[in-house]
């Protein structure tokens, strides 16, 4: 179809259409006469201007080094790399003692050493004389005088205690005393006199006698403080022809030389009536 004859149809439709509904055949012919143009008639196009296109720029690759292989070694010559195994910790193994036999060896012998002469002998020195030994001293010394073996006769008369008295000595058991005229202290002394003691035990019965002397003082020594039971019973006489003793001293030791009561030298003075 042509498109005058499409003119031509489209003004006798619109004279044929009636008043109120031109619009709708309007676009029914239009949209007829572009399925036709479409299909039949190509219909003159215009140009469409394309975009110019920019070339993009141009980028030069560069070649990237393929990696190095790495080198395979020929297993048949090469040996095999083996990886390094954990050294052990080392251990004290204890070594048991060999005894290595040591071969004899021949050793010369020196000829032998002259001796020498022996030494002059050096004369011992002098001993040095041991210290004294320290001997305890007694508590105190006895009065008592040694007796004499000659026991002289006594000076006649009648002759009687005026002191009796106990004394403590750590030395000595003995007696001792004086003899006088009277009682006084300064009545004259008498010398020559022989005074007797005995013991009532064997080994102690004595006698033991003692001579006074110028003064008229005397000691008898009976034994060592110690040595004397205490048990014995002592008397004490005036020893002579033509002497009498009046009421005779008795007495007896104690084993104690410190204390109060202590006898051990006991002090008998004499008066002659």
């Amino acid at each position: 179809m042509s498109v005058k004859a499409s003119v031509q149809l489209k003004s006798q439709y619109r004279n044929e259409l009636p008043r109120g509904k031109s619009w709708l055949w309007i676009a029914s012919l239009l949209a007829i006469v572009i399925l036709a143009c479409g299909t039949n008639t190509p219909l003159a196009q215009r140009a469409t201007a394309r975009p110019t296109r920019t070339p993009l720029p141009t980028f030069t690759p560069t070649p990237i080094p393929p990696p190095a292989l790495p080198t395979q070694s020929n297993p048949a010559t090469e040996p095999l790399a083996v990886a390094d195994a954990p050294e052990p910790t080392p251990t004290d193994t204890p070594i048991p003692p060999t005894d290595t036999p040591v071969p004899p060896t021949e050793t010369p012998i020196p000829p032998p050493t002259p001796v020498p002469p022996p030494p002059t002998p050096v004369p011992p020195l002098p001993t040095p004389e041991p210290p004294p030994t320290a001997t305890p001293e007694p508590v105190a010394v006895s009065p008592l005088a040694t007796p004499t073996a000659a026991i002289p006769a006594s000076l006649p008369g009648k002759y009687k205690p005026s002191l009796e008295e106990g004394e403590a000595n750590c030395a000595h058991i003995g007696v001792t005393g004086a003899v006088r005229e009277g009682d006084e202290e300064d009545d004259d002394p008498i010398s020559n006199v022989t005074v007797q003691v005995t013991g009532d035990e064997d080994g102690f019965r004595g006698p033991y006698y003692g001579t006074t002397d110028s003064d008229g003082n005397y000691g008898i020594v009976i034994g060592e403080f110690g040595k004397v039971p205490a048990r014995v019973e002592f008397r004490a006489e005036i020893y002579g022809p033509g002497v009498e003793t009046d009421n005779r001293p008795e007495w007896q030791t104690t084993d104690n030389c410190h204390g109060d009561n202590a006898v051990q030298i006991m002090r008998i003075n004499w008066v002659r009536d």
